[in-house]
């Protein structure tokens, strides 16, 4: 709230409800769920929204997050827990807290341990900010000059071509597929004549590991990070 983190008690939060919807049809239901999505105001501490469709037999489950509260992993992980449950599964493995999560990654930055990365991290935001002027630069006169912009295309390579992509990658240049995207946009740049030093900042879902047995794989929550 004004640039400042606030964390609020749980009891101040609203209670989550979950309106149950008999015999909706699908046009009408499509936009009951637009409405609830609607309706979320992180700054209120509405990050979710849930609704039941009962139709005969049929049961249908609608949830809606907010992207602040959960990524695209936590998506895997609600989904199994729920398909566990309706298969009355209730031996759930407990794994750490996001809220525990969060307080080692910071007890680990302030840590001994951090020192060598904080190095290493220090000098990226120093290059991010030295080549930020270049780059605007360039983008100016680049647009400026009358030349054909960047075009937008899409290519979808079938599930084969992709593995042996990714085969690839990691025994000839023990390289993931970020690293390949990341080739292929530094060489677009390079074509268009641009800058010959730039930064690139890429995020990633950031289930990184911490000094400890930190067990994360089933927890739900936004872990985020950047690298350059």
């Amino acid at each position: 709230r004004g640039g400042e983190l606030v964390v609020r008690d749980i009891s101040d939060m609203p209670d989550v409800s979950l309106p149950v919807y008999e015999n909706c049809p699908e046009r009408e239901r499509e936009a009951v769920c637009t409405r609830l999505q609607a309706q979320m105001e992180p700054k209120s501490g509405i990050v979710m929204r849930a609704a039941l469709f009962c139709n005969g037999e049929e049961r249908r489950l609608f949830l809606a997050f907010h992207h602040y509260v959960i990524d695209e992993v936590s998506w895997d992980v609600i989904l199994g827990d729920l398909d566990r449950l309706l298969s009355h599964e209730t031996d759930f493995e407990k794994t750490v807290s996001f809220g525990e999560w969060s307080e080692r990654l910071w007890a680990y930055h302030k840590s001994l341990d951090f020192l060598p990365e904080k190095t290493y991290w220090e000098r990226c935001h120093e290059g991010i900010e030295q080549n930020k002027e270049i780059e605007q630069e360039w983008l100016s006169s680049y647009q400026g000059s009358g030349k054909k912009g960047f075009s937008s295309f899409v290519i979808t390579l079938p599930a084969e071509a992709s593995q042996r992509l990714s085969s690839i990658a990691k025994s000839k240049y023990r390289a993931k597929m970020d690293a390949f995207l990341l080739a292929a946009l530094v060489y677009t740049i390079w074509e268009k004549d641009a800058v010959t030093a730039m930064s690139v900042q890429m995020e990633s879902h950031g289930r990184g590991t911490l000094p400890g047995r930190v067990q994360h794989d089933g927890t739900v929550g936004w872990f985020t990070v950047r690298s350059c």
